[in-house]
This record gives C-alpha cells, structure tokens and sequence, in this order.
C-alpha cells in the first residue's frame, strides 16, 4: 500500500471512529434521555482514541495554553503502518513518543459498542419501573456528612440499581463506576491525617456527583448538593500554588486522566515548581496522583486528580 493512501486511510479511520462514538453517546441520550447508561471514555483504548484524533489528525494542529506556551503532536509518514503507527507529543522542549495499535482500538470499540447497544436494549425496556435512586443517594449524601454507616446505602444502592438494570458492569454504566470508586477510596488506610482529609474529600465528591447521576436516570431536574467538607489542607496548598503561578492553571484540566498526551508534562511542571518554591502541601497533593500513576491505577488518578479541576481562578 502506497505511503498516501495510508495516511488518507488512517485519517479517515479516525475521524469515522470518532463520529461513531459520538453516535452512540446521540443514541443513549435520544432514547434514555440521559448519558449516565453510556460510559465509554473508561476503556483505557477508546479513552486516548479523542486525543489522537484532536491532536493528531483533528484541528487546529496545535494548542496554546495562559502561558501563552505552545504543545503539539507531530505524526512522521513514516511512522505510519497498515496496522499501527507512533508520533510525538511535544510540550516545553519535551518530545515523547506515543505507540498506537489500531488492531486493538478496532476491538474495543466492537466490544464496546455491542455492550453498549444490549445495555440501551435493557435499560429503555425498565425506563418505565419505579424507581427511588435519588432518595437513596440523598440519604447517602447525609450518611457521609452525619458519619453514619454510609456504605451501607452505598451497597443498598447498588443493589437496587441491579435489580433495574440487571447485566450491568461498573465500566458500563456511570453510576456503578463511581460507586466502585467509593468503596475504593473508603477502603484507603493511612495514618497520615492530611491524606486522609483528601480521601475524605473525594469521597464526597463521588457522592455528589452519584447524586446527580441518579437525577438524571429517573429524570428529575437536578437539586445541586455542595462539598460541606472543609477544603483539605494539601489541596488548598496546590491551589495555592496555582494562584501565584498562573503559568499552571491549564494542568489542572490534566491531572486526572493519566491518557491526556500532557499528562506527564503536567505532573511533572507542577512538582517542578512545588519543589524548587518549597510548597509542601502542593507537593505532597502530587505526590499522591504520582503514587498512583506509578501503580498504573487510572480510577484513583482520576480520583484524586479530578479535586485538581475544581480550582476556581482568583
């Protein structure tokens, strides 16, 4: 296959692989009217597929940041296979090299798009059954900040929301997934108190947002809940970091998705500055995510990464 029919091939396979998940995210909403049944950004495969294709063969080819700092991928025609290819990700004078198997990324979206029309067929079936999830998760929601047995609504939960979508997984379905992550996070042992502040945090932060995931399955106009919990220590420090070095607000959108081409580059500026301004608590935050990146754990990078995006500029 000659070298420009490979490059107009794998364009067009991305670009159609794109509008096809985008579909399916149209047809979830259009016949559930929610996006809660859909969760497809979790396989780690089809996670990456939206930065390959925005920053590869998307547009524009590249991306200016506050700092006024530019980052771009580059993709070499050579590099490109009939059945793989690699590029560069380039940010603040680093190049790094990303491999892509597109055998695998065809997989699993045939895996899941299957799953994800079955789960549709289910769940529209059920649409009509009572159901009493946002009672449940409010009186999770008061549990926790009572510190009463919460998990035990947390199971209550996920044992009621099985009895209405049966054939469920945490993967597929939104609300499973986070409730997963709660029971991940509650099971967390340290002795030290500020982590565990942070852990807390994230907790209520999963619960919030279970809450809202559950207004919108039953389709009930969303009662905004808050995080009554104070801000942890080690995360106001990274805030405040952030505050004095504006340069770094962009990495708070980076932080919790260990896919993200800046990812690295965006732990890594972070700890740069935290460790030459000796910002303990900023550091010690990171040193968190960086824990569990190294562990290769994406659910607590999110976790803990996703307090990061909830920065507000000052």
């Amino acid at each position: 296959m000659e070298q420009g029919e490979l490059i107009l091939r794998l364009y067009g396979l991305f670009q159609g692989l794109f509008v096809s998940i985008d579909s399916l995210y149209s047809l979830a909403y259009a016949l559930t009217n929610s996006k809660s049944f859909i969760n497809i950004n979790q396989n780690p495969e089809l996670r990456q597929l939206k930065y390959i294709r925005n920053d590869v063969v998307g547009h524009p080819a590249n991306r200016v940041y506050n700092n006024l700092e530019i980052g771009y991928c580059l993709l070499p025609k050579e590099n490109i296979k009939a059945d793989s290819f690699s590029y560069y990700i380039y940010s603040q004078k680093e190049l790094k090299t990303k491999d892509v198997n597109i055998l695998t990324i065809l997989d699993n979206y045939y895996l899941e798009a299957n799953n994800l029309l079955n789960n549709i067929l289910s769940v529209t079936n059920k649409l009509n059954n009572s159901s009493d999830l946002t009672l449940i998760t409010s009186k999770i929601y008061d549990s926790f900040l009572n510190n009463q047995k919460y998990l035990l609504e947390i199971k209550h939960l996920k044992k009621r929301y099985l009895e209405i979508y049966s054939n469920s997984n945490k993967y597929q379905h939104r609300l499973l997934w986070r409730i997963d992550l709660i029971e991940r996070l509650s099971q967390i042992k340290t002795n030290d108190t500020f982590e565990k502040e942070i852990y807390q945090y994230a907790i209520m932060f999963e619960i919030i947002k279970l809450h809202e995931l559950a207004c919108k399955i039953e389709n009930k106009d969303i009662i905004l809940l808050s995080n009554k919990l104070p801000v942890p220590k080690l995360l106001k420090g990274y805030y405040k970091m952030l505050n004095n070095n504006q340069n770094l607000i962009d990495t708070a959108n980076n932080l919790h998705d260990m896919t993200h081409p800046l990812f690295q580059n965006s732990l890594e500026k972070c700890f740069s500055t935290a460790i030459d301004r000796k910002l303990k608590d900023a550091n010690s935050y990171l040193s968190i995510i960086s824990n569990y990146n190294m562990l290769n754990n994406s659910d607590m990078v999110y976790a803990i990464g996703i307090l990061a995006k909830q920065y507000k500029k000052r």
